[in-house]
């Protein structure tokens, strides 16, 4: 076989000089190698599969029919070196059926993933036996079954609870104009936590909280009478939820001022990973459950080592 010029494509192109055929040489391993790159660049690039299609010199058709044994392949997570890192979880819905448990090392912007049905104790279980070393610390948004899975699986490890999903959530009960003042005072003290960053200023906010829960216990314990004189209900029940709330989030709330380095959100996870994970299913909407689990393994595994931006909190 000698080489005889190349196909419209761009293949080498080879003739055999006894019998004068030609043709190209098409090496499996290679030939699966390409499409599985070719089926990545389509599932993280904002390109559709036409354009990309046509730089292949290829149908749209045919890409999809090379990609139909693609969606069969399981793509597994490498493992994650935790040797005195910290540790940030956390999960994204991909489907009613569909979790994607997400644990990443901020230091070294190390990632490892699992798919599950639901979140759980035993889905998060499942995913933290494969860590084999110890982390630092960790950092959650405090979901029961993770909390339960956090402390069988590392006892004694600090945790932080993500100080933004709790402003966030005591925030939207306590509404952006709340009509009383033990409201209103209470919005002020939560918008102060983001400005928590040493111990003494931990010290200082969690004093000032304790004394809001003293000083407005008789309002928070008000019931209201329904009609029939039998059933009450409490008054001022969000603002009861809030109190509750940041009671039960204070041992855990500022973790990351005794322990310096440690991310004090979730926001490496949720803001470049989970954000890019909702931008690929949007983008391909109409993908199976299955689908979706090799679209993002493929995403997650193109940001194994990409590590965060430096401003991430």
């Amino acid at each position: 076989m000698v080489r005889f010029g190349f196909t419209s494509k761009g293949t080498q192109r080879w003739r055999c000089m006894s019998c004068g055929v030609s043709g190209i040489r098409i090496r499996p391993d290679n030939h699966l190698r390409i499409w599985r790159a070719r089926l990545a660049l389509w599932l993280t690039n904002p390109e559709t599969l036409t354009t990309q299609s046509k730089r292949w010199h290829i149908n749209r058709r045919t890409s999809h029919r090379a990609f139909t044994s693609l969606w069969k392949e399981e793509l597994h997570a490498p493992l994650l070196s935790l040797e005195d890192k910290a540790l940030v979880l956390d999960a994204t819905a991909l489907a009613p059926d569909l979790v994607a448990l997400i644990a990443r090392t901020p230091d070294d912007g190390g990632l490892s993933f699992e798919f599950a049905e639901q979140e759980s104790y035993e889905s998060w279980k499942h995913l933290l036996s494969r860590l084999a070393d110890t982390p630092r610390a960790v950092v959650s948004d405090a979901q029961k079954g993770l909390k339960k899975a956090i402390r069988e699986r590392f006892p004694g490890v600090p945790i932080q609870r993500c100080l933004m999903h709790v402003m966030r959530l005591a925030l939207a009960w306590i509404t952006k104009r709340p009509q009383t003042a033990a409201g209103k005072t209470l919005r002020v003290l939560v918008k102060a936590m983001s400005h928590v960053w040493s111990e003494y200023e931990a010290r200082v906010w969690t004093t000032w909280f304790l004394r809001w829960c003293i000083h407005y216990q008789c309002f928070l314990a008000e019931r209201t009478m329904g009609a029939d004189g039998c059933t009450s209900w409490w008054t001022h029940r969000k603002l009861r939820q809030t109190s509750s709330l940041l009671r039960r989030s204070i041992p855990e709330l500022f973790t990351y001022t005794v322990f310096p380095g440690i991310p004090r959100t979730t926001n490496h996870v949720e803001g470049g990973i989970n954000a890019g994970i909702a931008e690929v299913i949007s983008r391909h909407r109409g993908l199976t459950s299955a689908q979706k689990k090799t679209a993002v393994a493929l995403f997650l595994n193109k940001r194994q080592m990409k590590k965060s931006t430096r401003n991430v909190s």
